[in-house]
């Protein structure tokens, strides 16, 4: 247990000497070395931890300073939609879904276009109309030409 301990207290006067030395850049970010040794004293603090009851005094202190971490997300629960047990039941597969709602979309596209709400119907309409026209005026030419 005392190994962790010295050894810790060296990473913090190596840091010290190399910020002392300037090691570090000026724009504020850490040398791969200071990254390397804040790891080191990470995994030794973890195993200090994992000592229990025979951590030092200080090393209390130093965990009681820390922010706790926050919970780790719960995950989301996702089902494999492939998987036999889930077929069962969802009831149909893919293609069979979607063969039925293109036979719903089908019939709703039907009823819309018989009462005339559709695009498409409402241009009929308006032809069927102009059509209608242009046969009663020729019939009433006729008419007119017969006496």
């Amino acid at each position: 247990m005392e190994k962790p301990e010295s050894s810790a207290e060296e990473e913090e006067s190596e840091e010290g000497s190399e910020a002392e030395d300037g090691a570090s850049h000026p724009d504020g970010t850490i040398t791969r070395e200071e990254r390397k040794a804040a790891t080191k004293a990470r995994k030794e603090a973890a195993k200090a931890r994992l000592a229990g009851p025979a951590a030092s005094d200080d090393e209390e202190e130093e965990e009681e300073t820390k922010p706790a971490k926050a919970a780790p997300k719960k995950a989301i629960a996702v089902s494999n939609p492939n998987d036999p047990a889930n077929a069962a039941a969802g009831g149909l597969s893919r293609r069979e879904r979607e063969a039925l709602e293109a036979v719903a979309a089908r019939e709703r596209y039907r009823k819309l276009q018989e009462s005339g709400k559709t695009d498409q119907a409402k241009a009929d309409m308006a032809r069927l109309a102009k059509i209608r026209e242009e046969r009663e005026e020729k019939a009433k030419q006729r008419k007119a030409g017969m006496l």
